[in-house]
């Protein structure tokens, strides 16, 4: 997947791979499942993350690698919480995580930021 992402946008494969290795070292570092790590249920919205924030939201200047970064951690850290939540009623988290951490990104900043 990330060599066809590659031939369409290196700056695109860039941060996939930094969403993804990022957020599978913050995975293990706060004590995850390493199974779940390894099925990517926490690169996954990473990276979606990392794609929204770096490339489509904010694809200029210094921005460019800070939001994508703190978008990243921000959605690892809600996918274990919305896990952990869900998980009590046999519920997937699947993407919510990026739903939520993109738009808590779109109502923060300054509207003239965007886009």
């Amino acid at each position: 997947m990330l060599l066809g992402l590659a031939v369409a946008s290196l700056r695109s494969s860039f941060i996939a791979f930094s969403s993804a290795s990022l957020a599978i070292l913050i995975a293990y570092w706060q004590g995850d499942n390493p199974h779940e790590i390894a099925e990517g249920l926490y690169a996954f919205s990473a990276v979606l993350t990392g794609l929204a924030l770096g490339e489509i939201l904010y694809p200029v200047g210094w921005r460019h690698f800070l939001y994508p970064f703190l978008g990243v951690v921000l959605t690892v850290l809600c996918q274990k919480l919305f896990n952990q939540w869900l998980g009590r009623v046999d519920l997937p988290a699947l993407t919510f995580p990026f739903v939520c951490v993109c738009w808590f990104f779109l109502i923060i900043l300054p509207k003239g930021e965007v886009f």
